[in-house]
């Protein structure tokens, strides 16, 4: 209320610019809104992707009074502070607002991000067939095909002993899965191991 009354004492008409103007000279000292008003001069987007740069960018806008004035300042600021990959595909047929330049960094920040993932999968088999020490990319059976994992222990020579049996014990006491049996055998084997 005292920004107002001050305000309307010196006959001016208070319009949301004029107020916002009084109420950040009173609650923000000089300094701070230098401080604010060089940290928006050099505002990059860095690590930041679209939405967080845009956010920074807003939020630190206020503090540049001669950008926010113009919505092709604040188009140009925007761009001028995007990663090159990003600005090379925003500025191409340069927006003159501020929402245009937006949305083509969203698109091109998706695009970019499409773009990435696409190559990051054939590198990943390349990598692996030339050097045999690096595994190939996983693909996991989700049991759709049918397949399932029957046949996972097949072959594999698993063997049984009873409980408490040393490892010298004779072979009428350990039984082995052989490769043509079936896993569903498991539990015979078992159930003559017990006896």
């Amino acid at each position: 209320m005292a920004t107002k009354k001050a305000l309307e004492n010196e006959g001016t008409v208070i319009t949301w610019s004029v107020f916002k103007t009084a109420f950040y000279q009173r609650f923000f000292p000089v300094s701070y809104r230098k401080d604010k008003g060089a940290e928006f001069a050099n505002l990059r987007q860095g690590q930041l992707n679209i939405e967080e740069y845009v956010a920074k960018f807003t939020s630190l806008l206020k503090f540049a009074p001669h950008v926010a004035i113009s919505d092709e300042a604040q188009a140009d600021q925007f761009i001028n502070g995007l990663n090159p990959d990003v600005f090379t595909l925003v500025n191409t047929g340069r927006p003159n607002t501020f929402a245009d330049a937006l949305n083509r960094a969203k698109g091109a920040e998706a695009g970019l991000l499409r773009q990435r993932r696409a190559q990051f999968v054939p590198l990943a088999a390349k990598l692996a067939q030339e050097n045999p020490q690096i595994p190939p990319p996983l693909r996991f059976d989700d049991g759709s095909s049918g397949s399932g994992n029957k046949n996972f222990f097949k072959g594999k020579g698993k063997q049984f002993k009873r409980s408490g049996t040393s490892s010298s014990s004779s072979s009428s006491e350990s039984k082995q899965l052989g490769a043509g049996q079936k896993s569903g055998d498991l539990y015979q084997v078992w159930r003559q191991t017990q006896h």
